[in-house]
């Protein structure tokens, strides 16, 4: 805890990020300090675990995604998706698609399979209708809704 409180006394105002030993696990602990040196909030993981603070996301939050390129074929701006938290139960998360890459192009490394197969869709990015609490790099199971397929029938597709 000594060692804790030094870091925390170097630091003024703002994040610190602090790696404290505490009962022989390291934790990593990020820190909000005001201007007084208050600690007004905190986020905790697990040494080599990414630290995720949680944010409020109003209206205007965006989910992107990778679409293949044959379900990506009939998708439009205004059609609707549902957003399921990877590996939670719950309601779905309503949200609208709000824009659309262009009509076929490489995706980013992180969508492709492997690192070294790279993979062809669309980016879409997805509006969410309801405010709902998030944290960075939340990972969802996404259905796009699209009025149109490729052959003009309904497009139904899991990403």
């Amino acid at each position: 805890m000594r060692r804790l409180r030094a870091a925390l006394a170097l630091q003024h105002a703002g994040p610190a990020i602090v790696l404290a030993l505490t009962l022989g696990a390291a934790l990593w602990l990020h820190l909000d300090i005001s201007p007084s040196g208050r600690v007004f909030g905190f986020a905790v993981a697990p040494s080599g675990e990414r630290l995720q603070q949680p944010v409020s996301a109003g209206g205007r939050a965006r989910a992107v995604a990778c679409v293949p390129e044959r379900a990506s074929l009939g998708l439009r701006e205004g059609d609707t998706a549902e957003l399921r938290v990877r590996g939670q139960l719950g309601d779905p998360i309503p949200g609208t698609i709000v824009a659309v890459g262009p009509l076929v192009s490489a995706l980013p490394l992180h969508c492709w399979p492997t690192p070294k197969v790279s993979a062809w869709g669309r980016v879409v990015t997805i509006a969410f209708d309801t405010p709902v609490a998030l944290a960075p790099g939340q990972a969802f199971q996404i259905t796009l809704d699209s009025p149109r397929g490729a052959d003009g029938g309904r497009l139904v597709r899991r990403e």
